[in-house]
């Protein structure tokens, strides 16, 4: 993935890559990879062994940046309750994720379990009752996807990875 915040992304700075590739069982070397919104140019065939990022000199105070970056995420996202982050990519050709899911009432929706999509910014699952279960988050996001669809006629698509448990 190509994570990114605030105009910053991930992908812009990596210049070099080696990895492994468990399909052709051999170590290769990618420079200048291409990187995209949310995507990393690399599958889950392939073990990244070493990334070469290159920074430059700042032309702004990094504190005072990371300081006001920290009190936008204070006033717009709810990071007082335990999530996984963004729920949704934002589509393409398209309004924002949360602009949509508080567009069709899902801002401050909640499941049984007590994990709702967050008052403070509809994009966000979060687990009020810190007993939500996986099969919340799965619900929740089947709801909202379909009321997305039939509104707007959007396909959402998830940017947190679901890795449902094995149980024991």
């Amino acid at each position: 993935m190509n994570a990114s915040a605030f105009g910053y992304e991930i992908g812009s700075i990596v210049k070099k890559v080696v990895y492994f590739s468990l399909k052709e069982k051999e170590i290769k070397e990618d420079i200048s990879p291409r990187f995209s919104y949310r995507k990393s140019p690399y599958d889950k065939d392939t073990l990244l062994l070493e990334i070469f990022i290159e920074l430059k000199k700042a032309r702004k105070n990094i504190r005072e940046e990371i300081f006001k970056i920290r009190e936008i995420r204070k006033k717009k996202q709810p990071i007082e309750f335990p999530s996984a982050g963004s729920t949704f990519k934002n589509p393409s050709n398209s309004l924002p994720a949360g602009y949509l899911l508080e567009k069709v009432g899902f801002k401050g929706y909640c499941s049984s379990g007590g994990l709702c999509f967050s008052r403070k910014h509809a994009n966000f699952l979060v687990n009020i009752s810190k007993k939500a279960t996986f099969s919340d988050v799965l619900l929740l996001i089947e709801k909202a996807k379909e009321k997305i669809l039939k509104e707007f006629g959007i396909i959402l698509e998830e940017e947190i990875i679901l890795v449902p448990l094995r149980k024991r």
